[in-house]
């Protein structure tokens, strides 16, 4: 069963008390990243817990290096589950290619979906699914939401899970919609990322992208401390619905410039473009040439949101429809508009995306350029050995393909 499992990257096995249910990733929600689904709750115990994590992969992670799978094994203790589910322990095993595993004896809130009349743990264990919990000066802690998420007070996390559990049924009331509300734009770091994710769940809820904005565009200027933008941008970039994608981010843009240079602008790249990605296919295609193509008048010069390639090369490459592969041809044929590709290495790299994806305009595309390389390519500045280097690649991809032919 081990070795099933291993072909399949991403993909859990889960028994519950001797029973068994396949969990996959998906293009969307990845392994390791919840993924929004659970119907139950459970304050659980780690009673006993087996797995080979060594601090050994956890460094050959932390350097570039692919997660292994990593086999494990664990029995928790049910302390008290919503709805309640009559469950009084947990029993299951899989691979799971996590940075960390649950101490024994630890506690937190275990996630749980509902199969059949059963109950499972939600995705995958335990980044997708597991919250840990600490005492800090006192105070119970987990961190929520999972995996991206801040420092959140134990009884906080526990109701705002509970308040979704209730939406199941009946629609948010006002009164919740106003509280969850109220903590995104008037509370801590902690009350903003659990009214941000209740927000984002419901649906009607209606978020305040305006005054959001206002708020975010106050770091380190207000007294009171804010959820940063590139945790907002994290968290939107997994949870947020279709409807919200645009306006979501046309609040990050807009705010962006004004939080001076990001920390890691690669990744606030890469989570604008998943954000864009979470759209409608329709909408998609205009979210993401906005991403690509944005760049801010800053202080210190013109400064381009995307720089490279790398952090649009998952979402590129998974783009279906038509319109989509209308701005691929136009990121082809104008590479100049896109800051990303405005050097040898990463326009190469793009032609070898394209190429992956049997795109149709790129064997025609790359017979012109082939035939005068130095004038194929308006507004990009290259040296001579960048343009041979070019040109060996496009001849090199378009070896095996032809262009098409006309009618």
């Amino acid at each position: 069963m081990l070795k099933a499992l291993a072909a399949c990257s991403g993909v859990l096995l889960l028994a519950l008390v001797g029973a068994r249910a396949e969990t996959p990733a998906s293009p969307q929600h990845p392994a390791g990243v919840f993924a929004g689904r659970f119907d139950a709750i459970a304050h659980v115990k780690v009673q006993q817990i087996s797995h080979t994590l060594r601090p050994s992969d956890v460094r050959r992670m932390e350097q570039g290096a692919p997660p292994p799978l990593i086999p494990y094994k664990v029995l928790m203790l049910v302390k008290q589950s919503v709805p309640e589910t009559g469950l009084h322990r947990l029993i299951f095993d899989g691979l799971t290619t996590a940075t960390w595993m649950p101490d024994q004896e630890s506690t937190g809130i275990l996630l749980l979906v509902s199969e059949g009349g059963k109950f499972y743990p939600a995705d995958n264990f335990p980044t997708g699914n597991f919250l840990p919990e600490r005492v800090v000066e006192g105070q119970r802690l987990v961190n929520f939401p999972p995996e991206k998420g801040v420092p959140v007070p134990f009884t906080l996390a526990w109701d705002c899970l509970c308040d979704l559990l209730n939406t199941r049924k009946t629609p948010a009331s006002p009164e919740r919609i106003e509280t969850y509300t109220r903590f995104l734009l008037d509370g801590g770091p902690d009350k903003m990322a659990t009214g941000l994710f209740f927000l984002v769940h419901v649906s009607g809820a209606g978020l305040p992208w305006t005054a959001l904005g206002r708020r975010l565009s106050l770091t380190g200027k207000s007294r009171l401390e804010t959820l940063p933008l590139a945790s907002v941008v994290d968290m939107l970039a997994i949870y947020a619905q279709p409807e919200q994608a645009s306006p979501a981010l046309e609040m990050v843009l807009t705010v962006l410039p004004g939080q001076g240079a990001p920390v890691d602008l690669e990744q606030t790249a890469r989570a604008c473009l998943e954000l864009a990605a979470r759209a409608t296919e329709a909408e998609q295609a205009v979210l993401l040439e906005n991403v690509l193509t944005r760049e801010y008048d800053l202080p210190g010069g013109k400064q381009a949101l995307v720089q490279n390639l790398a952090p649009a090369e998952a979402v590129l490459a998974g783009l279906k429809g038509e319109t989509n592969a209308a701005l691929l041809t136009r990121m082809l044929r104008e590479p100049a508009r896109f800051p990303a590709l405005r050097n040898a290495e990463t326009l190469g790299a793009f032609w070898k995306l394209l190429d992956g994806r049997k795109h149709p305009g790129l064997p025609a595309y790359l017979q012109v350029f082939l035939q005068q390389p130095s004038a194929a390519l308006p507004g990009i500045h290259l040296t001579e050995a960048e343009v041979q280097k070019l040109v060996r690649i496009a001849s090199k991809v378009g070896a095996g393909a032809k262009a098409p032919e006309k009618p």
